[in-house]
């Protein structure tokens, strides 16, 4: 399987019309800790995104869903420690919703963020192109590698300019015959998550083979509208 995909050119068509702002990051040069710059743990940061994803179904169908996400660092205390969480709310009925709470854990060498109680490594260190690291290594999932394809390097994404960004390739896979499997995080210096996309769908095989019909699967895009601080 062959994969050649331009990250920037996807991220500027795809990405979906967006009337926000938000302000844009850059590395702290009396910052030295990789992983809070590019994961920041700042109590009463903020971001909010547009959310459109697009499920394809087995039967023909498609449901295209968008919707508001807000992510707010807060701090939580347990009997044996203080850790830092991520509360996420889903705007609906024109109010913010609680829909989860994910824990993070910063490591020596990555940050740990529990989706929905499934510890994943987010960000490793340090930041570079020879950085790899397993995604799962702390649950019980198949292996899965990532690293950064592209870091430091300036773009713009829904009109807003960042610099410095790191992206996290997750997955590689294009195939013309049978599907694509492809998905990126773009992390922003102060920021934090900015962009991901999740393409994974199958084509339609028989008397389709090669048509790169759509037969099912999914299509997600997550874009920052805006960054700010309560």
């Amino acid at each position: 399987m062959k994969f050649k995909i331009n990250y920037f050119k996807i991220i500027g068509l795809l990405l979906m019309p967006l009337i926000y702002g938000c302000s844009t990051g850059t590395i702290d040069p009396d910052e030295i800790d990789e992983r809070k710059i590019y994961f920041p743990d700042d109590e009463g940061l903020f971001r909010i995104y547009e959310i459109q994803q697009i499920d394809y179904k087995a039967n023909g169908e498609r449901d295209t869903s968008r919707y508001r996400l807000k992510e707010k660092v807060s701090q939580r205390t347990s009997a044996q420690e203080t850790f830092q969480v991520l509360e996420r709310y889903r705007f609906q009925n024109n109010d913010w919703a609680l829909d989860s709470i994910w824990n993070i854990f910063y490591n020596p060498t990555n940050v740990v963020l529990y989706q929905n109680n499934i510890p994943l490594v987010k960000i490793a260190t340090p930041v570079n192109k020879q950085t790899s690291w397993d995604r799962n290594s702390y649950n019980s999932r198949d292996e899965m590698i990532s690293n950064y394809i592209d870091i430091k390097s300036d773009t713009v994404i829904a009109q807003n300019n960042y610099s410095q960004v790191a992206i996290v390739e997750l997955e590689n896979i294009t195939d013309p015959i049978i599907g694509n499997n492809v998905s990126y995080e773009v992390y922003s210096p102060g920021i934090g998550l900015v962009s991901k996309y999740v393409e994974n769908i199958d084509y339609k095989q028989g008397v389709d083979l090669g048509k790169q019909i759509i037969s099912q699967g999914v299509i997600y895009k997550q874009v920052l509208v805006i960054s700010d601080y309560e």
